[in-house]
Protein backbone atom coordinates (compact mmCIF):
# COMPACT_ATOMS: atom_id res chain seq x y z
CA UNK A 1 0.00 0.00 0.00
CA UNK A 2 1.38 3.30 -1.28
CA UNK A 3 2.09 5.95 1.28
CA UNK A 4 1.51 9.51 0.27
CA UNK A 5 4.12 12.03 1.59
CA UNK A 6 3.77 15.23 3.62
CA UNK A 7 4.31 17.20 0.41
CA UNK A 8 2.28 15.00 -1.54
CA UNK A 9 -1.03 15.72 1.01
CA UNK A 10 -0.35 19.53 0.87
CA UNK A 11 0.07 19.39 -3.08
CA UNK A 12 -3.52 17.51 -2.71
CA UNK A 13 -4.64 20.05 -0.63
CA UNK A 14 -3.98 23.20 -2.56
CA UNK A 15 -5.13 21.76 -5.59
CA UNK A 16 -8.80 21.06 -3.88
CA UNK A 17 -8.32 24.88 -2.34
CA UNK A 18 -7.27 26.01 -5.97
CA UNK A 19 -10.90 24.06 -7.27
CA UNK A 20 -13.25 25.24 -4.43
CA UNK A 21 -12.13 28.80 -4.85
CA UNK A 22 -12.29 27.96 -9.13
CA UNK A 23 -16.26 27.06 -8.60
CA UNK A 24 -16.38 29.95 -6.14
CA UNK A 25 -15.63 32.26 -8.65
CA UNK A 26 -17.27 31.05 -11.36
CA UNK A 27 -20.57 31.03 -8.91
CA UNK A 28 -20.25 34.76 -7.60
CA UNK A 29 -19.66 35.56 -11.77
CA UNK A 30 -22.68 33.69 -12.57
CA UNK A 31 -24.78 34.39 -9.35
CA UNK A 32 -23.04 36.83 -6.92
CA UNK A 33 -25.06 39.99 -8.54
CA UNK A 34 -28.35 38.10 -8.38
CA UNK A 35 -27.84 37.01 -4.32
CA UNK A 36 -26.63 40.39 -3.59
CA UNK A 37 -29.66 42.01 -5.28
CA UNK A 38 -32.11 39.53 -3.40
CA UNK A 39 -30.77 39.99 -0.60
CA UNK A 40 -31.65 44.09 -1.01
CA UNK A 41 -35.08 42.43 -1.99
CA UNK A 42 -35.61 40.68 1.30
CA UNK A 43 -34.11 43.43 3.33
CA UNK A 44 -36.08 46.28 2.14
CA UNK A 45 -39.26 43.80 2.77
CA UNK A 46 -38.47 43.23 5.98
CA UNK A 47 -38.21 46.37 6.46
CA UNK A 48 -41.49 47.18 4.75
CA UNK A 49 -43.01 44.93 6.90
CA UNK A 50 -42.27 45.82 10.20
CA UNK A 51 -42.67 49.50 9.02
CA UNK A 52 -46.23 48.49 8.06
CA UNK A 53 -46.76 46.46 11.34
CA UNK A 54 -45.72 49.15 13.66
CA UNK A 55 -48.41 51.60 11.51
CA UNK A 56 -51.11 49.22 11.94
CA UNK A 57 -50.69 48.92 15.43
CA UNK A 58 -50.53 52.64 16.06
CA UNK A 59 -53.64 53.62 14.18
CA UNK A 60 -55.63 51.14 15.80
CA UNK A 61 -54.53 51.80 19.17
CA UNK A 62 -55.04 55.49 18.16
CA UNK A 63 -58.25 55.88 16.24
CA UNK A 64 -59.91 52.24 17.13
CA UNK A 65 -59.15 51.61 20.95
CA UNK A 66 -58.51 48.65 20.00
CA UNK A 67 -55.16 46.85 20.30
CA UNK A 68 -56.30 43.35 20.39
CA UNK A 69 -57.56 43.54 16.33
CA UNK A 70 -54.66 46.11 15.94
CA UNK A 71 -52.30 43.19 16.83
CA UNK A 72 -53.90 40.45 14.14
CA UNK A 73 -53.75 43.12 11.30
CA UNK A 74 -50.13 43.68 11.92
CA UNK A 75 -48.94 40.42 12.36
CA UNK A 76 -51.09 39.24 9.40
CA UNK A 77 -49.66 41.80 7.29
CA UNK A 78 -46.36 41.18 8.21
CA UNK A 79 -45.79 38.18 7.68
CA UNK A 80 -47.74 38.70 3.94
CA UNK A 81 -45.07 41.12 2.99
CA UNK A 82 -42.08 39.03 4.71
CA UNK A 83 -43.42 35.90 2.36
CA UNK A 84 -44.12 38.05 -0.64
CA UNK A 85 -40.35 39.45 -0.39
CA UNK A 86 -38.88 35.65 0.18
CA UNK A 87 -40.91 34.69 -2.60
CA UNK A 88 -39.14 37.97 -5.04
CA UNK A 89 -35.94 37.07 -3.47
CA UNK A 90 -36.50 33.05 -4.47
CA UNK A 91 -37.53 34.27 -8.37
CA UNK A 92 -34.33 36.73 -8.94
CA UNK A 93 -31.85 33.77 -7.83
CA UNK A 94 -34.01 31.88 -10.76
CA UNK A 95 -35.36 29.84 -8.44
CA UNK A 96 -38.84 28.50 -10.15
CA UNK A 97 -41.67 29.57 -7.66
CA UNK A 98 -44.34 29.28 -9.91
CA UNK A 99 -45.21 25.18 -8.69
CA UNK A 100 -44.56 26.41 -5.45
CA UNK A 101 -47.36 29.54 -5.58
CA UNK A 102 -49.90 27.03 -7.69
CA UNK A 103 -49.63 24.92 -4.61
CA UNK A 104 -49.87 27.10 -2.15
CA UNK A 105 -52.93 29.24 -4.15
CA UNK A 106 -54.71 25.45 -3.96
CA UNK A 107 -53.60 24.96 -0.43
CA UNK A 108 -54.98 28.19 0.18
CA UNK A 109 -58.02 28.02 -1.73
CA UNK A 110 -58.99 24.41 0.34
CA UNK A 111 -58.23 26.33 3.54
CA UNK A 112 -60.79 29.43 2.31
CA UNK A 113 -63.65 27.26 1.90
CA UNK A 114 -63.66 25.09 4.97
CA UNK A 115 -63.07 28.60 6.76
CA UNK A 116 -65.65 30.50 4.82
CA UNK A 117 -67.64 31.93 7.72
CA UNK A 118 -64.90 32.64 9.97
CA UNK A 119 -63.10 34.19 6.72
CA UNK A 120 -65.90 36.11 6.15
CA UNK A 121 -66.24 37.96 9.68
CA UNK A 122 -62.56 38.34 9.51
CA UNK A 123 -63.02 40.36 6.42
CA UNK A 124 -65.93 41.94 7.85
CA UNK A 125 -64.25 43.07 11.10
CA UNK A 126 -61.86 44.76 8.64
CA UNK A 127 -64.08 46.91 7.10
CA UNK A 128 -65.62 47.86 9.62
CA UNK A 129 -62.18 49.24 11.64
CA UNK A 130 -60.92 51.01 8.63
CA UNK A 131 -64.61 52.37 7.46
CA UNK A 132 -65.89 52.77 11.23
CA UNK A 133 -69.39 52.82 11.06
CA UNK A 134 -69.78 52.81 14.25
CA UNK A 135 -67.01 52.67 17.09
CA UNK A 136 -66.79 51.29 20.46
CA UNK A 137 -68.83 53.24 23.02
CA UNK A 138 -72.03 54.10 19.80
CA UNK A 139 -75.45 53.09 20.71
CA UNK A 140 -76.82 51.35 17.89
CA UNK A 141 -80.16 49.73 17.42
CA UNK A 142 -79.96 46.58 14.76
CA UNK A 143 -82.73 45.62 12.18
CA UNK A 144 -84.32 43.00 14.35
CA UNK A 145 -84.61 45.30 17.58
CA UNK A 146 -81.50 45.09 19.73
CA UNK A 147 -80.67 48.47 21.28
CA UNK A 148 -77.03 48.18 22.35
CA UNK A 149 -73.90 49.92 23.22
CA UNK A 150 -70.86 48.84 21.66
CA UNK A 151 -68.07 47.62 23.87
CA UNK A 152 -65.64 46.37 21.61
CA UNK A 153 -65.06 45.50 18.31
CA UNK A 154 -62.38 42.42 17.41
CA UNK A 155 -61.43 40.88 14.11
CA UNK A 156 -64.26 37.82 14.60
CA UNK A 157 -67.04 39.19 16.01
CA UNK A 158 -68.33 42.36 17.56
CA UNK A 159 -69.58 42.95 21.34
CA UNK A 160 -72.12 45.02 22.51
CA UNK A 161 -74.41 45.68 25.76
CA UNK A 162 -77.47 45.69 25.66
CA UNK A 163 -79.71 48.82 27.49
CA UNK A 164 -80.63 45.77 30.19
CA UNK A 165 -77.07 45.17 30.83
CA UNK A 166 -76.31 41.27 29.00
CA UNK A 167 -73.80 41.20 26.97
CA UNK A 168 -74.01 40.23 22.74
CA UNK A 169 -70.90 38.71 20.58
CA UNK A 170 -72.24 39.24 17.01
CA UNK A 171 -69.89 37.65 14.25
CA UNK A 172 -68.76 40.32 12.01
CA UNK A 173 -70.17 39.56 9.22
CA UNK A 174 -74.13 39.33 10.03
CA UNK A 175 -73.46 42.97 11.75
CA UNK A 176 -72.00 44.44 8.82
CA UNK A 177 -74.78 43.05 6.26
CA UNK A 178 -77.30 44.07 8.83
CA UNK A 179 -79.86 47.51 8.89
CA UNK A 180 -78.09 49.87 11.68
CA UNK A 181 -79.49 52.56 13.00
CA UNK A 182 -75.95 54.64 15.04
CA UNK A 183 -77.59 57.21 17.14
CA UNK A 184 -73.82 58.44 18.06
CA UNK A 185 -72.98 59.27 14.90
CA UNK A 186 -74.14 62.77 14.67
CA UNK A 187 -73.66 65.41 17.97
CA UNK A 188 -77.54 66.23 18.25
CA UNK A 189 -81.00 64.21 18.55
CA UNK A 190 -84.26 65.09 18.26
CA UNK A 191 -86.78 63.70 20.90
CA UNK A 192 -90.64 62.93 19.94
CA UNK A 193 -93.16 63.85 22.38
CA UNK A 194 -96.45 63.10 21.35
CA UNK A 195 -99.50 63.79 24.40
CA UNK A 196 -103.17 63.22 23.94
CA UNK A 197 -105.89 66.10 24.80
CA UNK A 198 -109.48 66.28 25.43
CA UNK A 199 -111.33 67.93 22.85
CA UNK A 200 -112.93 70.38 25.82
CA UNK A 201 -109.33 70.94 26.75
CA UNK A 202 -107.68 74.15 24.93
CA UNK A 203 -104.53 72.83 22.46
CA UNK A 204 -103.35 76.52 22.41
CA UNK A 205 -103.06 76.90 26.03
CA UNK A 206 -101.25 73.59 25.64
CA UNK A 207 -99.19 74.06 22.88
CA UNK A 208 -97.77 77.71 24.79
CA UNK A 209 -96.89 75.46 28.02
CA UNK A 210 -95.00 73.21 26.03
CA UNK A 211 -93.07 75.98 24.56
CA UNK A 212 -92.59 77.79 27.66
CA UNK A 213 -90.90 74.57 29.43
CA UNK A 214 -88.78 73.75 26.54
CA UNK A 215 -87.57 77.24 26.95
CA UNK A 216 -86.56 77.21 30.49
CA UNK A 217 -84.95 73.49 29.91
CA UNK A 218 -81.05 74.53 29.65
CA UNK A 219 -80.45 70.67 27.98
CA UNK A 220 -82.77 71.55 25.11
CA UNK A 221 -81.24 73.54 22.01
CA UNK A 222 -82.95 76.81 20.35
CA UNK A 223 -81.01 76.10 17.15
CA UNK A 224 -82.16 74.40 15.70
CA UNK A 225 -85.72 75.11 17.13
CA UNK A 226 -87.98 73.24 18.57
CA UNK A 227 -91.44 72.15 16.61
CA UNK A 228 -94.98 72.43 17.90
CA UNK A 229 -98.34 71.58 16.52
CA UNK A 230 -101.19 69.42 16.15
CA UNK A 231 -100.22 66.60 14.33
CA UNK A 232 -103.60 64.17 14.62
CA UNK A 233 -107.59 64.21 15.67
CA UNK A 234 -108.13 60.63 17.50
CA UNK A 235 -111.10 59.51 18.68
CA UNK A 236 -111.13 61.26 21.76
CA UNK A 237 -108.38 62.74 22.06
CA UNK A 238 -106.07 65.89 19.83
CA UNK A 239 -102.46 65.28 19.51
CA UNK A 240 -99.73 67.26 19.90
CA UNK A 241 -96.44 66.89 19.38
CA UNK A 242 -93.41 68.70 20.60
CA UNK A 243 -89.98 67.77 19.05
CA UNK A 244 -87.11 69.28 21.19
CA UNK A 245 -83.26 68.64 19.49
CA UNK A 246 -80.59 67.80 22.06
CA UNK A 247 -76.78 67.10 22.76
CA UNK A 248 -76.87 63.07 21.59
CA UNK A 249 -75.62 61.99 25.43
CA UNK A 250 -78.18 63.93 27.27
CA UNK A 251 -81.10 62.05 25.03
CA UNK A 252 -82.79 60.02 27.37
CA UNK A 253 -81.99 61.97 30.85
CA UNK A 254 -83.72 64.98 28.90
CA UNK A 255 -86.38 62.67 27.29
CA UNK A 256 -88.14 61.28 30.73
CA UNK A 257 -87.49 64.77 32.81
CA UNK A 258 -89.85 66.50 30.04
CA UNK A 259 -91.84 63.40 30.05
CA UNK A 260 -92.86 63.99 34.01
CA UNK A 261 -92.61 67.45 33.93
CA UNK A 262 -95.35 67.43 31.19
CA UNK A 263 -97.36 65.65 33.12
CA UNK A 264 -97.13 67.86 36.43
CA UNK A 265 -97.59 70.75 33.86
CA UNK A 266 -100.61 69.51 32.73
CA UNK A 267 -102.28 68.56 35.63
CA UNK A 268 -101.52 72.22 36.89
CA UNK A 269 -103.20 73.87 34.57
CA UNK A 270 -105.97 71.57 34.06
CA UNK A 271 -105.06 69.83 30.87
CA UNK A 272 -107.17 66.41 30.48
CA UNK A 273 -105.49 63.21 29.25
CA UNK A 274 -108.36 61.72 28.29
CA UNK A 275 -108.70 57.82 28.79
CA UNK A 276 -111.14 55.27 27.01
CA UNK A 277 -113.93 55.06 28.20
CA UNK A 278 -117.04 52.39 27.45
CA UNK A 279 -121.01 53.07 27.66
CA UNK A 280 -122.31 49.04 29.27
CA UNK A 281 -125.98 48.65 28.30
CA UNK A 282 -127.15 45.43 29.92
CA UNK A 283 -129.85 43.01 28.39
CA UNK A 284 -132.36 43.10 31.02
CA UNK A 285 -132.81 47.00 31.02
CA UNK A 286 -133.20 47.22 27.18
CA UNK A 287 -136.32 43.90 27.57
CA UNK A 288 -139.84 45.73 26.80
CA UNK A 289 -141.71 45.97 30.28
CA UNK A 290 -144.19 43.27 28.82
CA UNK A 291 -145.53 42.24 32.09
CA UNK A 292 -147.35 45.94 32.75
CA UNK A 293 -148.33 45.87 29.30
CA UNK A 294 -150.93 42.50 30.00
CA UNK A 295 -152.28 43.96 33.30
Amino acid sequence: MEQTTPIEQIEETVETGEELLSWSQKFLNAYGVKIIESLIILTIGIIIAKLFKKLIKKYFAKENNNASAGGILSETTYIFVVFLSIITALANLGVPVNSFITVLGALGVAVGLSMKDSLSNVASGILILMFKPFRVNDLLTLKDGITATVIEIRVMYTILKKTDGCIVFIPNSIISNTEITNYSSTPIRRIEIRVNISYESDYKKAISLLQNLYASNEKILQDPKPVFGVSAFRDSSVEITAMPWVKTEDYWNTYFELMANIKDLFDKNHIVFPYPQHTVHLENDMKPDTENRKQ
